[in-house]
Formats: C-alpha cells, sequence, structure tokens
C-alpha cells in the first residue's frame, strides 16, 4: 500500500479506493441526516466496519461536535411538538426507537397545558362537548395520560358535561 493510500484511508489496513473508511462514511452519513451514535454505530455495522474503527469513528465525530445525542434528543422533541403536539408516551418511544433511550429525559418537556391550549386555540375557541371529545382523542393519540388529559381538559370545559350524549 503506498503511503497515499495509507492517508486517505485513516490509518485502516484494509484499503479499498472505492470504500471509504469509516470516519469518512460516518461524516457522510450525518452530512446527509442527524443520526443518535447508536443509528450511526448500526449503519457501520451494517456496512461491515469493524467495531475498532466504528468506535474511533463516533469518538472523534463527537469530539468535533458533530454527534451530540443531547442536542438531538432536543431537536426530535421540538420537532415532535411543533409537528404534533406529541405527548411523553409518543415522545419516549421515538428517542428509544431513535436509540437515544440515555436522554428520555428530555421527554419531559412534553407539556399538556400548552398542548391543550394550542388545540383549543386551533378549534376557534368552541367549548363544546364535540370539541372536548376532539381534543381529548387528539391528544391520546399524541401519546398523554388519558387521567391527565381529563384532568387539565375539564379545567378548560368547565360548563361541558361529558355524560351528555353527541
Amino acid at each position: 500500500m503506498s503511503a497515499a493510500a495509507f492517508l486517505r484511508s485513516g490509518g485502516s489496513r484494509e484499503v479499498s479506493p472505492s470504500r471509504p473508511n469509516a470516519l469518512q462514511y460516518a461524516a457522510g452519513a450525518l452530512a446527509r441526516r442527524r443520526l443518535s451514535e447508536a443509528e450511526l454505530r448500526a449503519r457501520l455495522a451494517a456496512r461491515g466496519y469493524p467495531e475498532g474503527d466504528a468506535d474511533a469513528a463516533v469518538a472523534r465525530l463527537r469530539e468535533l461536535g458533530h454527534l451530540d445525542d443531547r442536542a438531538l434528543a432536543a431537536d426530535v422533541v421540538d420537532g415532535l411538538r411543533a409537528r404534533g403536539l406529541a405527548g411523553a408516551g409518543r415522545i419516549s418511544a421515538e428517542l428509544r426507537r431513535r436509540g437515544l433511550e440515555s436522554a428520555r429525559a428530555v421527554a419531559e418537556v412534553a407539556d399538556l397545558g400548552c398542548a391543550v391550549d394550542l388545540h383549543l386555540a386551533r378549534a376557534g375557541g368552541r367549548r363544546d362537548l364535540r370539541t372536548y371529545r376532539r381534543v381529548y382523542n387528539a391528544l391520546l393519540r399524541a401519546g398523554f395520560e388519558p387521567d391527565a388529559i381529563q384532568e387539565a381538559l375539564d379545567a378548560r370545559f368547565p360548563d361541558v358535561s361529558r355524560d351528555d350524549p353527541a
């Protein structure tokens, strides 16, 4: 192997001119999409990079600030809340799916009161049984706990009886 090929390979013993080394591949993957450390490791393993090369690439990218699970978790939560007002359950599931279990504490930022108010604003401020049910179901689908939803809605719908036929 020539010195130039060795340097291009990042010091890897196996050099293929058509295959980037683990660091190059990982940097390219992160340039295309923000990934968690777990997602990046899974991609490197799927491409057949040795675990040692993957560890070195992940460490270097973390050192350079290109791989930050905490910041990614915060962005995931913000994105879910902006798109669909996801509750703690859905946020936790997405963080688990992305390999961000250690950042699950970020899921605590899901604020039910804010979500209820935003849904009510979208409903034009109507305070009838139909709106109550729509907001309840939307928040339930978003992953909020049923008892917490009911408590929050009862405080905002004091004149609506859920026993009314609809």
